[in-house]
Parts: C-alpha cells; structure tokens; sequence
C-alpha cells in the first residue's frame, strides 16, 4: 500500500487527527514491510508541512524519519504494477495508492480518502476468495518462490491479517451476485473490494472438456459488472487448466489407484505434445473420463460406467476433446487419480519430492495463463 499525504491535510490538522495520522504510520511501523509511506514532494522539504508534524511527534517522528530515509520506502524505487486483462481469463489491479487529503467523504474508485477512511483501509485484511480455502491457498503457496513462500506464510499467520473464503463457485457467485445488484456500495464494501483476491477453476463444458464451465463464464462475466458498475477493480485468476489437479507435475508416481502410473503416462507423452497438450489440461485428474460424459445418457448407462473399473464409454458418450480416443487409451484413463492426487500431498507432513516441481509445471503453459510470478505479486498489490 502506497501512502500519499497532501500537503493540505496538515493545514488545519486537530489533536484527534494526529492522533489518528499518528496511528495509521504506527501501523507502518508494525508493518514494515507491507506498507510503504511515500510522501509528496512538497513535504519532503525539512520546512515542509509534514516535517514540522513530524518534529512535533518526538522520537516516534525521528523513528518515522528513518524509515523514510530508508531507499526501498522511496517512491523512485517502488516496484511499479502493470494492470493487466487477458479477456475470459484474468484481470490483474493496480498497486493499492493511496492519497489522504482533507475532504467531506473519500472517493473510493480513485483511492483519494479521508485520513478516516485511509486508517480503516489500513486496517482492513486481505480477502482472498477461492472456491477452497483449504487446499487452493496451499497451491497458490507452492507456486511461490521460496521467498514469496515464506512471506505468504508470514502474512496468514498473522493476527487479522488475511482473511479466507470459500464455498464453492456457488460462494463466490453469491457475493458477486449481491455487489452486481446494489445501486452504490457502501464504504465498507468499497473499503473491503480494494482488499479483494478472487481464484476459481476454469472446470470444463458440457459438450467440451477444454471449454470454462458455464458456472466458470457467469463468475468471469459477473466479476468484470462488478468493475465495470462500481469502479474499484480487483484481481480475479480463472486457472486455464481445467483445475489445480490439472498441474501436477510430471515426476508424480501414482497414488495407489490402479492404473494411475499407466495414465500418468500417457499424460506426460501428451503435455510434451503441441497438438495434446489441451487433451492433457483438460483431462479430468480425479474422476478420469467418468468426468467427461456427455449429457443425455441414461440414467442406467452412467450408472454402468460410474461402476466400471476396465469397461470405458464409448467414444460417442465422452465429450471432446476425447470421444476419438482409442479403447485401449479409454480404458487406461477411465478412473483417474481419486479426490486426494493433489489435496493430500499439499497438507502431508512428509512432503513428495515431485510436489516441488509444481511452479515448472505451472510455468508450461497455456501461455495465455495469468503469469506465475505476477500472479503471487498480485496477492502482495492487494496489501
């Protein structure tokens, strides 16, 4: 969070407001290295405004001084964001810059506030919606270099810092559903959007595995009215494999189903193929191709290949991308790798050595993916 104070607010500033301006820098302090204070340039003057508060402020005030002499808190050599969109897949916010200056009410889409509002932004902790907050914030977490890993898991362990929903798609969509319909947000919603992460799956059609789910096109669609309705973006990520089990790595060996080394196998051969590799990112990694029926069968036939263990559909009852995969092929991916492929390895206290291959296997693609690195560095704009 970039903090700007202008010049004026010190002009006719009240015991209660230092006060307050005393206690939005303390978190500062606290925080060092999640807020960043960056004063305007006529207030870096000793003569300037807010000097002279600062001399008023004693060895709080020397400390505050420090830290601004400090070259990382300096505004030249601040990591600049670039907001990004890739249509259909992720939008990516700016920094959190903040201007605090005397007014009646804070202007929330363009971030100037009242030095009121600036202190309950602060304060306010980082939502990051997922569709589980269990198992999605540990993928997101071994995406991260190590680094990053170690102030993700700084931030979560801290007090009121972070906060985690979950739910499902039908929890995010609700919460979508409910800004989408007010006529204005109120400070806190706007107060809290800033603070916003979102992650979801991309799943997959009904007619075609590598297509979003129509419950994945209503979450894209609903977050850009959002934006486009109340003027405050946020960051949203639909993950362009079909979900986080999509990107376990190549080194994975089987989790004791039968036949999952075969089917990793094959999966492996089709990730380093240009003209399969959506077959692979699309593949179903836990039901196998019992994910991907087409509609309208049965209930008796999907009954018959929920049951079977070595009877694959046929190729006319899968969805594409796979209905002109051989038997032999059918067969071998038919069950896939259960519920706990990924989900237990990401909380196991013995940790698989392939599970560290997870960002590589992030980084292959597709390429029209939210990048890697901007991604976790968008989580950290949020602060």
């Amino acid at each position: 969070m970039i903090l700007r104070l202008a010049a004026s607010l010190f002009e006719a500033l009240d015991a209660k407001e230092s006060d307050l301006l005393r206690r939005l820098l303390q978190q500062l302090l606290y925080h060092g290295d999640v807020f960043r204070l960056v004063p305007a340039a006529e207030e870096t003057n000793v003569e300037g405004a807010f000097c002279r508060w600062l001399d008023r402020q004693g060895e709080f005030g020397e400390v505050v001084r420090e830290l601004l002499a400090i070259g990382g808190l300096q505004e030249a050599s601040l990591p600049s964001t670039q907001p990004g969109h890739q249509a259909r897949a992720w939008r990516r916010a700016p920094a959190l810059d903040v201007t605090v200056e005397p007014r009646p009410e804070s202007d929330w889409p363009s971030l100037r506030l009242t030095l009121a509002d600036a202190h309950d932004l602060a304060k306010e902790p980082l939502h990051l919606r997922y569709e589980d907050e269990l198992n999605d914030p540990e993928f997101i977490a071994w995406l991260a270099e190590p680094s990053s890993r170690r102030d993700l898991a700084l931030l979560t362990s801290a007090p009121a810092r972070v906060y985690h929903h979950g739910g499902g798609t039908g929890g995010i969509k609700r919460w979508l559903n409910e800004l989408v319909r007010l006529e204005a947000l109120s400070p806190v919603h706007q107060r809290r959007l800033w603070r916003t992460w979102v992650l979801f799956d991309k799943d997959a059609g009904k007619l075609d595995a590598r297509t979003p789910s129509s419950s994945s096109d209503d979450l894209m669609t609903l977050c850009e009215q959002v934006i486009a309705k109340h003027g405050i973006p946020f960051t949203w990520v639909c993950l362009q494999r079909r979900e986080i089990e999509s990107y376990v790595p190549d080194g994975f060996r089987g989790n004791g189903v039968a036949g999952s080394a075969e089917a990793m196998k094959i999966l492996r051969r089709w990730r380093s193929r240009p003209d399969r590799q959506e077959h692979a990112w699309a593949y179903d990694m836990k039901e196998g191709l019992k994910g991907d029926l087409v509609p309208g069968l049965s209930k008796q036939r999907q009954a018959e290949i929920q049951a079977s263990q070595h009877d694959p559909p046929a190729g006319n009852e899968l969805k594409e991308p796979f209905k002109d995969l051989d038997k032999d092929t059918r067969r071998i991916l038919l069950c896939g790798f259960g519920d706990d492929v990924l989900n237990k390895p990401l909380h196991d206290s013995r940790v698989p050595d392939w599970l560290h291959q997870i960002a590589h296997e992030y980084d292959r693609g597709p390429a029209h993916q939210f990048p890697r690195l901007a991604l976790l560095q968008s989580i950290f704009d949020r602060i």
